[in-house]
């Protein structure tokens, strides 16, 4: 008895004869995933120290009518009248506590002498990184001809600096 051997040939679409490997080695995935998580690790910090930013520039935006009402009371007369004794009333603004906005408590608009006045804005802990009653003062220098200008008092306010808004 004879033995034939055949020798079999590659069909076309015959996947069992092919010996080429495909996908990624393991430690190319291993790579992947590391390089992911430095980059979360850096990034989520980050968008979250930009996103308690911009919910505590809502502060000024609820104090733009006490802004608006100061720089007038100093082209006005009025700041050097009062000074000290000006009141929400007197610069047609509702009360400091009813200014309240979704991180911001309490708005309030003093004057301080007849060329000082200052803006507080309460915040509350809805923030990430805000504690109840941490606070962006500003205070305004009434100038003759100029107006008003405004800083925030790094003094006064209690808001970490990382969050403050430019000026």
């Amino acid at each position: 008895m004879k033995i034939k051997r055949q020798f079999s040939q590659r069909q076309p679409g015959d996947l069992r004869a092919c010996n080429q490997q495909s996908g990624f080695t393991l430690i190319e995935i291993m790579i992947v995933i590391a390089i992911i998580g430095i980059l979360a690790a850096v990034g989520l910090p980050a968008y979250q120290d930009y996103t308690a930013r911009a919910r505590v520039t809502e502060g000024p935006s609820m104090a733009s009518p006490a802004f608006t009402a100061l720089g007038i009371a100093c082209s006005d007369g009025t700041l050097t009248e009062r000074a000290a004794n000006l009141t929400h009333d007197d610069l047609g603004l509702p009360a400091a506590n009813t200014i309240m906005g979704r991180g911001i408590t309490s708005v309030t608009a003093i004057g301080v002498s007849a060329t000082t006045a200052r803006i507080t804005i309460a915040y509350n802990n809805s923030i990430p990184g805000v504690n109840t009653g941490d606070a962006i003062v500003y205070t305004g220098t009434c100038a003759p001809g100029t107006g008003m200008t405004w800083a925030i008092d790094n003094a006064l306010s209690t808001l970490p600096q990382r969050l403050r808004p430019r000026t």
